[in-house]
Order: C-alpha cells, then structure tokens, then sequence
C-alpha cells in the first residue's frame, strides 16, 4: 500500500475516531500595519487566522503593543453590523469586527465591555465602514479597517495560502496539510 493511500487511510480513521469538526479553510499569511500598534501578524507558529468555506473569519491575529487580535468574538458589537469578521460571498467583502482582547473586560474570552484598566479602550477594530473596507480580490486580502483606539490598519496585498484542512477538537484549532509526498503536516 502507497504512502499517499495510509495517509488519507489514517485521516478518515482519525476523523471518525475523534468527536471533532472538519473545515476546509483558507489560512491567511502575512502581516497587517498600523502606525498606532505596528506590525498584525496574521500567521505564526502559535496564531493563526483562518477563512472558512462559509466565510468567516477565525481565529487570532498577534500584535506586539496589545497583544491577540481575536477575529471572531462574541457580541455585543459596538455598531452595524452585529457580527465578526466574514466575507460577504456575492462581492467578496469583509465586513464585521474583530477585537483586541487585552482590553477587554474578561481578556481571557475576550467578551464584555472595555476593561477598567484600558483608559477607555473597548479594543474593537471595524473591517468596513462607508469610506474604508477590507476586501479579499483572488487571492489577495486588501484594504484598511478601523479602530477608534488604535486607528488605521493596513491590508494591503496579503496573500491568503489555500487549501488546508481544519481540525476543530475540544474547542483548539489546528490545520493539516498534505504534503506533495504524502506525508501529513500539522499547523497549530
């Protein structure tokens, strides 16, 4: 039996083995900028943000100054739309919010209003709005979002690497990868 074949043999055993939900997504690479906070890293060996086939935006981006970027928290949201970061299918749009959960209530859930500490800040960041947006084009992820306390973040030409299969168990995330000689690669 080929290498390829018990790979795909063990993942079909492991998928039915496990209580865990598959995803096929898109992992987005590369950085984000803000002369408030630097440097958005959207992709490391310990974060990772993902595009799920029904369009939503997942997972956590990192930032130096204020930390884990979650783009699929829980509401309340501060404005319309009342929703986390998702491409709209029809325009390829993204719209919703993502947060900064160092500033939040409850850092660790990254729920509940701003944190008492923050000097105000609620760490929501906008993906649209009637003069800014962020679009995926190909694929290219571009375009600015903004926070009323960190400012404008900049999107421009980051590539968005495809096809990776996502494992959802016990609430962590992590990607697997087929390699062109069969052999499985793990992503977390």
């Amino acid at each position: 039996m080929g290498l390829k074949r018990i790979t795909y043999l063990f993942l079909i055993a492991l998928m039915l083995a496990l209580p865990l939900n598959l995803i096929l997504a898109y992992t987005m690479i590369n950085w984000g900028w803000s002369d408030n906070i630097g440097w958005l890293s959207l992709s490391d060996t310990d974060h990772r943000v993902f595009l799920e086939s029904d369009g939503k935006l997942t997972g956590f981006g990192w930032t130096d100054s204020v930390g884990w970027i979650k783009f699929d928290p829980a509401g309340p949201y501060p404005a319309l739309p009342n929703h986390s970061a998702q491409v709209n299918s029809e325009n390829n749009q993204i719209s919703g919010w993502v947060r900064a959960c160092r500033v939040a209530e409850n850092p660790e859930t990254c729920t509940g209003g701003g944190h008492a500490l923050a000097g105000g800040w609620d760490g929501w960041i906008s993906l649209r709005g009637s003069d800014y947006g962020v679009s995926l084009s190909g694929d290219y992820l571009s375009g600015w979002a903004w926070s009323d306390d960190f400012g404008w973040i900049d999107f421009v030409e980051l590539p968005v690497r495809k096809s990776q299969i996502i494992l959802k168990l016990r609430g962590r995330q992590m990607g697997i990868s087929i390699t062109p000689q069969g052999l499985i690669q793990i992503i977390r």
